[in-house]
């Protein structure tokens, strides 16, 4: 054996210092391996909830403000078409009597009125509810809130798609009304007996209707959301409506969490305060007298025609005198502010809803649902 080859053999075991240097220095001049790829995570519902609520905060003057106009609009169509009619019914009975075609076609023309103006207000109503969702992601962006940008962009490009969407829409609780309102005309045609039997009977029937409806507002909880954000709006609703049933799919116990806690804040629990805050202020003590007169002319103007002691079921829950028109009145008063509260406030609904959408779209790109299509 030579020299040079015992060395060679020797050599890794008398050098232990050498083959760490070596292995520090293979290890230093490898690639670095890179991490392994994680999809964006989507927030928590009271991650979402909490930061809606934050921008609501910051800009609740500019949302609520440009809902103003729409909603003024409704309130006084519904309203003037009452009591101008009946203020000019009683004003002019005698002329009512003596020129009846005179007071129907101004009453016809006073309806139109405030038929269009209500109609008018729920269709910029109907527009602000898609095009407040380019300004929520607006306000998420940090973004200036151009309002009236986001309007156009809605109304001048898919007008005529929009409006079938819309129609089709907010059409499903007024069918959920129509057992009701087609069995108590059916039942004041047969008497009053089977006016009561045929009421209850629709009742029923639309609060099943009902039910069923409100169910149904969980799987179209982004409709609007797909109406601002998507290129193209087909004519048929059908197809924005599967669509948003598909992304609820994606995320649905998240969903259906906000819509519940959305609901309770901007139907229940904000609007009932302000209410009972109105109450304890006296500042709802002008509509209760308002909704009193208005109650009371309807009742004078039905006594001629029936009578509500002619009605058991009436009679019994009404009692003889007319005290229960206070009470009703001041319900009629409780309702109309929670109603008009609950308008003003769409922003937060909105807010909520279109940060949970692009979080859907960020972080669940797969073409399947938990459902399995």
């Amino acid at each position: 054996m030579t020299i040079s080859e015992s060395g060679a053999e020797s050599g890794p075991e008398a050098c232990p210092e050498t083959q760490e240097t070596e292995r520090n220095t293979a290890r230093d001049t490898a690639p670095d391996t890179p991490p392994p790829h994680r999809p964006p995570q989507g927030r928590s519902p009271g991650a979402l909830l909490g930061h809606a609520l934050s921008l609501y905060a910051r800009h609740w003057k500019a949302f609520t403000g440009v809902l103003i106009g729409p909603v003024a609009q409704m309130v006084v169509g519904v309203y003037g078409s009452q009591i101008i009619n009946l203020w000019l019914l009683d004003q002019n009975q005698a002329l009512a009597m003596r020129y009846p075609w005179v007071a129907i076609g101004l009453t016809i023309v006073v309806t139109l009125l405030c038929t269009g103006l209500i109609l008018r207000g729920g269709w910029q109503y109907m527009l602000y509810w898609a095009s407040l969702c380019l300004n929520a992601w607006e306000a998420e962006n940090g973004q200036p809130l151009d309002f009236k940008k986001a309007y156009q962009s809605l109304s001048n490009t898919k007008k005529a798609p929009y409006a079938i969407l819309a129609c089709t829409y907010f059409s499903l609780p007024a069918l959920a009304l129509l057992p009701f309102i087609v069995l108590s005309l059916l039942g004041a045609s047969l008497g009053p007996n089977m006016l009561e039997l045929l009421m209850i009977a629709g009742v029923l029937q639309s609060l099943l209707l009902g039910a069923l409806w409100v169910a149904s507002l969980i799987p179209l909880t982004f409709t609007f959301q797909i109406a601002a954000f998507e290129n193209g709006l087909p004519f048929n609703p059908i197809h924005t409506f599967l669509l948003s049933s598909k992304f609820v799919l994606k995320q649905f116990w998240k969903t259906t969490c906000l819509q519940i806690t959305v609901f309770l804040l901007t139907n229940i629990l904000i609007p009932q305060a302000l209410v009972w805050l109105f109450r304890l202020l006296k500042l709802s003590t002008p509509l209760d007298q308002l909704h009193s007169w208005l109650i009371q002319q309807l009742v004078t103007g039905m006594e001629g025609e029936m009578s509500f002691n002619s009605l058991p079921l009436w009679k019994s829950l009404l009692g003889e005198d007319f005290s229960w028109i206070r009470l009703l009145s001041q319900t009629l008063t409780d309702l109309g502010l929670s109603c008009t509260l609950t308008l003003l406030l769409l922003p937060l609904g909105t807010l909520v809803f279109t940060l949970l959408y692009k979080d859907i779209l960020k972080c669940d790109r797969s073409k399947k649902t938990w459902l399995g299509f």
